[in-house]
This record gives C-alpha cells, sequence and structure tokens, in this order.
C-alpha cells in the first residue's frame, strides 16, 4: 500500500507527465447534441475557478465554441503564416528547418504542423478572436475548459496580440512565449486537478519528468511528426510547466506571473533557466549584415538555446551533451542564403565564455560531420573566441557563406532590467 504522501507524488507525476505530454489524442466521441450549451455551461463554471487561481477578474464574458478541424487549422494556418512574416516565408522556412535537421527535405512546414495538431489539441484559445474553441473528440471538461480560459483572462489583462506583433519569423522569441503562456494554463490547470497539491510538487521531480517526456519525443512516440519539431511543440508544455511554477514559487506569486506577461522572456534560454529570467539575463541580438554581392538572404531567423540543443538532438548528439553544448547560448542568428551557385546554410552562434563556444563547437562537429561524395555540399565551421561560425553550401558557393557568417553583427544586450520585446502566438491544449 501506497502511504498518502507517496500517493499525492505518485498521482502529481503522473498528473505532470499529462501537462508535459499535452493532451493524448482523444477517442472518438459524438458531440453532444447540446454542444454549444454544454461548452457555455462549462465557461460559467470554469470561469470562477480561474479568478481565484488567477487573482484577476475577467474584464469580459469569453466566448467558446465547437469548431471543425477544418476551420480551427485554416485560421491557426493564417496566423502562422503572419508569425513567419508572409505566406511566402513558408518554404524558405521548411528548407532551413530541413537543413538544420529538424525537417525531412521535400516536406512542407505547414502540413507537418497540420498533421501533428490534429492528434494533439483539443481546445484552442485564439487572441486574434478572443475566442475559445473545442474541437471534435475532445471531452467538454472543466478541466480543459480552465486551461482555455487562463490563456483568456491572461489576453484580457496582456494583450496576446500586441506581443504577436513584435517578432516575426522569429523562433526563439515565438517558443519563449509559447513556453509563458502555456506553463501558466498548465500550471493553473492541474493545481485545480490536484486540488492544489502541484504546488508542493519538488521541482526537481518535475524536471526529472519532463526529461522523461522529451526522451519519449525524440524516440518517436508521438506519431509519424518528425521529433525534433514535435519536441519543440510539447516543449512549450515541458519547460513552461516548470517556468510557471518556478515563478509561482517565488515569494511575489500571482505577480511573478503578472509581471512576466508584462515584461516576457527574452529568449528561451530564460524560460529555461528561470533565475535568468528573474536577473534579466539579456541575450546577444545577432544579425547577418548586408549579404555578399549576388546573395538573398531567403529567411533568417533566432533559435535559442532550446531550438539549438533539440538541432544537436536531432543529429544524433546525446541529449547530456546536447543540453550541455547548449546551455552557454548567449545569441545566434541562423538564416538561407540563396547563392548563384544554389542555397545556404548559415549558422552564427555567441556563448557566454570561449568554453562555452568550445563545448558547443565540439557538439555541433558531431551533429555536421564533413560530408563526402560527389555532389555533397561542404560544412565548415570557424570559432572567434566566444563565436562560433557555421556553413553549409557547395564548394563554388562556400566562399560566400562563410563571408556572410564572418559579416553577421553582434547587438550587446542593455542594461538588464528594460522592458523586452515579446511575443505571442494562438495557444491551444
Amino acid at each position: 500500500m501506497i502511504p498518502a504522501r507517496s500517493r499525492a507524488a505518485a498521482v502529481l507525476l503522473a498528473a505532470a507527465a499529462a501537462a508535459a505530454a499535452g493532451p493524448p489524442p482523444a477517442a472518438a466521441q459524438e458531440p453532444p447534441a447540446d454542444d454549444a450549451a454544454v461548452v457555455s455551461r462549462l465557461v460559467e463554471e470554469a470561469s470562477p475557478l480561474v479568478e481565484k487561481a488567477r487573482g484577476l477578474p475577467f474584464k469580459a464574458k469569453v466566448e467558446a465554441a465547437p469548431v471543425s478541424f477544418e476551420k480551427f487549422i485554416d485560421r491557426y494556418m493564417v496566423e502562422f503564416e503572419r508569425l513567419l512574416g508572409g505566406a511566402e516565408k513558408a518554404a524558405p522556412a521548411s528548407r532551413l528547418l530541413a537543413r538544420l535537421g529538424v525537417l525531412e527535405e521535400g516536406t512542407d512546414v505547414r502540413a507537418v504542423i497540420g498533421r501533428f495538431l490534429q492528434g494533439n489539441i483539443a481546445a484552442n484559445y485564439d487572441p486574434v478572436t478572443g475566442k475559445v474553441s473545442f474541437l471534435p473528440g475532445a471531452a467538454r471538461s472543466v478541466q480543459l475548459m480552465v486551461h482555455e480560459l487562463t490563456h483568456a483572462l491572461d489576453d484580457q489583462h496582456f494583450d496576446m496580440k500586441a506581443q504577436m506583433a513584435s517578432w516575426k519569423g522569429h523562433v526563439d522569441r515565438m517558443l519563449a512565449y509559447g513556453a509563458l503562456a502555456e506553463g501558466d494554463a498548465e500550471s493553473v490547470e492541474y493545481r485545480f486537478m490536484t486540488k492544489g497539491a502541484l504546488a508542493n510538487q519538488p521541482l526537481e521531480q518535475l524536471r526529472t519528468m519532463a526529461d522523461a517526456m522529451a526522451a519519449a519525443v525524440m524516440q518517436g512516440k508521438f506519431g509519424a511528426t518528425p521529433p525534433a519539431l514535435a519536441l519543440a511543440f510539447k516543449s512549450q508544455y515541458l519547460e513552461g510547466l516548470l517556468f510557471a511554477e518556478a515563478l509561482r514559487r517565488t515569494p511575489e506569486g500571482e505577480k511573478a506571473i503578472d509581471a512576466a506577461f508584462r515584461a516576457p522572456p527574452d529568449s528561451t534560454e530564460q524560460v529555461l533557466h528561470p533565475e535568468k529570467f528573474l536577473a534579466r539575463e539579456v541575450p546577444t541580438a545577432v544579425a547577418l549584415g548586408a549579404p555578399p554581392e549576388g546573395t538573398r538572404v531567403l529567411m533568417e531567423t533566432t533559435l535559442g538555446e532550446l531550438a539549438s540543443r533539440i538541432v544537436l538532438l536531432a543529429r544524433g548528439v546525446e541529449k547530456g551533451e546536447a543540453a550541455a553544448a547548449a546551455a552557454g547560448w548567449a545569441g545566434d542568428a541562423a538564416a538561407l542564403l540563396a547563392l548563384p551557385s544554389g542555397e545556404a546554410l548559415v549558422w552564427v552562434t555567441v556563448w557566454d565564455t570561449e568554453a562555452d563556444a568550445a563545448a558547443f563547437l565540439e557538439a555541433a562537429m558531431k551533429a555536421f560531420p564533413e560530408r563526402k561524395g560527389e555532389g555533397a555540399p561542404a560544412r565548415t565551421f570557424v570559432r572567434r573566441e566566444r563565436r562560433v561560425e557555421f556553413a553549409e553550401a557547395g564548394l563554388d558557393g562556400l566562399p560566400a557563406a562563410l563571408a556572410a557568417a564572418k559579416g553577421a553583427v553582434e547587438t550587446p544586450p542593455a542594461a538588464p532590467g528594460g522592458p523586452p520585446p515579446g511575443g505571442g502566438t494562438p495557444t491551444g491544449k
């Protein structure tokens, strides 16, 4: 027989697993005949629970309704393309992700995301419409409504849509804000589900569970979605829950969450290391300078610590080494270039110390080994103190790619404490 405290711990670990994984694909079920009325009643029941948990009132009643998956995905893709910087960025973004090893060559990131969402989302709050949507097959539960209404309440007070306008195509800020938003909703939901017991679960145990779930994702336990892309999605729940719980357990409690929404994390580095967020350790901005003559930048973004780790994992670096190699991240720029001789990948990273740069270089050279054979692109690394430059291109294009990497400009962070740029995305459970 399990002692009462151990049983509570077991329940919380199970809850943490569910939180980290996101909702499992729901068993197909017919919605009730009065589905709209059922969803409306859930709003009435869950709203005061969320207000009590967050210590904030709703400014307006939130509308919620059933929606078909087709309508949901159409709306989601419109917003996703806008966040990329326009529909025309989807193709180069897909090719950039493929060069990094996150997607298979020739796949469209939009199609992959669509397939992933179909089995991994039950409901959605959209900051653009201010409404909650429940998808077919999803259980109509108070628990799920608490999650979505937490997003709605946060949006009403901290304007997610305004945040969304500030980082088109910036992967790191997308993931960082997603972790804040999903982490807060996960924390509120699972504190409700466990009658507050989650608040007493040691963060170390939640970390162990998050790491186990991340390992399961990378082993392909979530269907046909490329594991690296699935992990980028799931990490917003996995790491977000830990981040929100770390903030809630400071003396400021809910006010720490409010402050995080007012001045969101600058980077996933701050999410992965909440102490850096609280100290406002702001990353170095890295951007390509003017490209060499005859060169165009098709897509440029910042990956951040989390996505840098995921790239290493996707390319076969052991999880402990990948996490350690990415942990000293200070800034980066990854870009897909169009050269006269073909396309090229450029990835410029900046590190906290020279030792951090050396550790990343060692891991990255395992992830991107030299390729031989006719037609294989050339790969070259250059280390300059705390900076590592990587280029992958055909032999004829390699000099231009290396020149673009060398020309990347670093902008040191401003003094800590200033309001950071934020981000946001339609949030789903």
